[in-house]
């Protein structure tokens, strides 16, 4: 009887042994406002910021959008982008020429 409740104290406690992620540990894309800024180019207008991924593992944008614009893409150069990889614990800069 004593080796049982041995075995199920020892079940109880390895229960209990189980780890959660984190968004630190998980990753999870911020963009910190502060450094971005509007261009006026034309009739539209060019937005640059920063993406800080705050996890180990790497992020991947997919689409933009803004509340305030018909038309929203992430452009290289002068080509649209449609898939944009973020690699983990990095911070990648939108900027002129960038």
């Amino acid at each position: 009887m004593a080796r049982r409740a041995a075995l199920a104290a020892l079940a109880l406690l390895l229960a209990g042994c189980v780890y959660y992620p984190t968004i630190m540990d998980a990753g999870g894309t911020r963009i910190r406002t502060e450094n971005g800024r509007a261009v006026r180019d034309g009739a539209g207008a060019l937005v640059y910021f920063d993406v800080n991924s705050t996890g180990k593992y790497g992020d991947v944008i997919v689409g933009v959008a803004a509340p305030i614009a018909r038309q929203a893409q992430v452009v290289s150069g002068s080509s649209p982008v449609t898939r944009l990889e973020i690699p983990g614990a990095t911070t990648v800069k939108f900027a002129p020429g960038g």
